[in-house]
């Protein structure tokens, strides 16, 4: 029997309808993520980190405590840049340096956090 859903007559559609749209939607995921995994399992992009600085003390200590942080955190593999040139860094636009930069955004500048609270910042941004 053809159902029509434009302009039914009588007998409004069946409420299974939408039910079971959801169950063949369901399958299909189900079948595609053991064909290809889930979206979960994909891997992330890989996460860039940077120090922003001329060079100085401050500097260096932000690049060492990161490192630690990183490997604290059980982020070893994550990469720390140094950047020292100064176009490169104001393209960021640091009000102060040193600063640290996670994917693109500043997460903290102006001195140097102590571990704890570098490993806080690092455990947030890179879930």
């Amino acid at each position: 029997m053809e159902r029509d859903l434009v302009g039914y007559a009588g007998n409004p559609p069946e409420v299974e309808w939408p039910h079971a749209t959801v169950q063949v939607l369901q399958r299909s995921l189900e079948r595609m993520y053991a064909e290809h995994g889930s979206p979960a399992a994909a891997p992330r992009a890989e996460q860039r980190l940077q120090v922003l600085g001329p060079g100085c003390r401050r500097c260096d200590a932000l690049f060492e405590t990161t490192r630690r942080a990183l490997r604290s955190v059980g982020k070893p593999d994550v990469s720390v840049e140094r950047i020292t040139d100064l176009d490169r860094i104001a393209a960021y636009g640091p009000l102060l340096t040193p600063a640290l930069v996670v994917d693109g955004t500043i997460v903290w500048s102006g001195r140097t956090p102590s571990e704890p609270r570098l490993r806080q910042i690092l455990e947030e941004q890179l879930r």
